[in-house]
């Protein structure tokens, strides 16, 4: 089968790798439409699937170096004509099946798949937040965008419950589950300990690590997790926080002079963490903190899990249901930072038992989220589609 994969931003390249690998592995022709991604320009495809460099390309020195009115005119017309441009090879390359794993602006977006489906190409739209974290546009067009693709695919059936509450017209028989992957963990260097991460990142061997990682903005609560330490202290005098992510946003990184006044260890990060260097903050931890005010699932979950490390997280969107099939932690009322210290604090009581369980953990996800069967299960999607009709919809205004 050729299967054009598109993220026009590239917004999570280490989820789309790995799928695009593991379809790749089964046989299918796969063909990433994408761009570079900024925040690590080193970062490259595997080889086992086409990476073709297409959106934003022409305009990318504007971009990078434009006021940010500009940046975003530009990005909105080169989002025009790549789409366009891209479905124009996608057409010619006699391309079975189209997976969106982003769709930005969905009056674009439906033009684009309109064109597709006009010459008998399935159109996959996954939707990794039932509920958008950035502005998209109007519910409507939103909706309009959700009933034109073929299938519509979330890891989770949390996911599938929010999509048909938020948007009742979809058709739920459209809405396809299919799991979140791991990401990341095959790039713990080969016999690095917890001692070896914490030498690296300058941590105390025996302290106790919270650690929060990935991007900082606001609905990840952050705070929450600070206001959270600044009542450990009494109980917990070796108390670590380790904070690593590149913010959204100044304003979305809280006030950390709390943490110094009660002397209590921190390091944050603010930055983007290098692929290498990603191993350190996990491994380095005791807990892996999730405490969102939103969201419908985590990359950072399945990657702690597959670093064999504890979570403790809010109960938002899938991550209660994802905890409750593999284990390896725990979930606290969302906001509610006196529990939240509370867990961690009990939890740091038996390490032993927090690691055994972190362990259970990791096996079963392997059983369960692995890519191998992810790739099967996205394939039987892809084949269902396939041989849909050739009759062409009708161009909309």
């Amino acid at each position: 089968m050729r299967i054009a994969m598109i993220d026009p931003a590239n917004l999570t390249p280490f989820y789309t790798y790995a799928l695009c690998d593991s379809l790749a592995k089964n046989n299918c022709k796969v063909s990433f439409y994408s761009t570079e991604y900024d925040n690590d320009l080193s970062l490259k495809s595997p080889d086992s699937f086409e990476f073709f460099d297409h959106y934003f390309k022409k305009l990318r020195n504007i971009q990078r170096n434009g006021n940010k009115t500009l940046r975003k005119l530009c990005r909105g017309l080169s989002y025009y004509f790549d789409h366009r441009s891209a479905a124009n090879k996608i057409i010619e390359n006699k391309t079975d099946v189209v997976h969106i794993q982003w769709a930005m602006l969905p009056l674009l977006d439906i033009k684009f798949i309109l064109k597709l489906k006009n010459s008998g190409i399935a159109v996959i739209l996954t939707v990794h937040d039932a509920d958008p974290l950035f502005p998209m546009g109007s519910l409507k067009n939103i909706t309009s965008l959700y009933q034109l693709v073929d299938a519509i695919v979330v890891h989770n059936q949390t996911a599938a419950a929010d999509i048909l509450r938020i948007y009742p017209s979809i058709n739920a028989n459209n809405i396809h589950i299919i799991p979140h992957g791991p990401l990341q963990a095959q790039d713990i260097p080969t016999g690095k300990t917890q001692d070896d991460a914490r030498s690296a990142l300058g941590i105390p061997v025996n302290a106790d690590v919270i650690c929060f990682f990935g991007e900082i903005k606001h609905y990840k609560g952050l705070d929450y997790l600070v206001d959270a330490c600044l009542k450990l202290k009494s109980s917990r005098p070796d108390l670590f926080l380790l904070i690593a992510g590149k913010p959204g946003d100044e304003s979305d990184i809280p006030d950390l002079s709390p943490l110094i006044q009660k002397n209590i260890q921190y390091r944050a990060d603010f930055g983007f963490v290098a692929n290498d260097d990603v191993w350190k903050y996990y491994l380095a931890a005791d807990i892996i903190a999730l405490p969102y005010r939103q969201i419908s699932q985590s990359g950072v979950l399945f990657s702690a899990l597959a670093h064999e490390r504890y979570v403790i997280c809010s109960n938002v969107g899938a991550l209660p249901e994802i905890l409750d099939e593999v284990g390896g932690g725990c979930t606290f009322p969302k906001g509610e930072v006196s529990l939240l210290a509370e867990m961690i604090d009990q939890k740091l009581e038996d390490k032993t038992s927090l690691f055994s369980d972190a362990k259970r953990a990791k096996n079963n996800m392997d059983k369960l989220y692995n890519w191998p069967s992810i790739a099967e299960k996205t394939i039987q999607l892809y084949r269902s589609l396939a041989i849909k009709t050739q009759t062409p919809v009708a161009t909309r205004n």
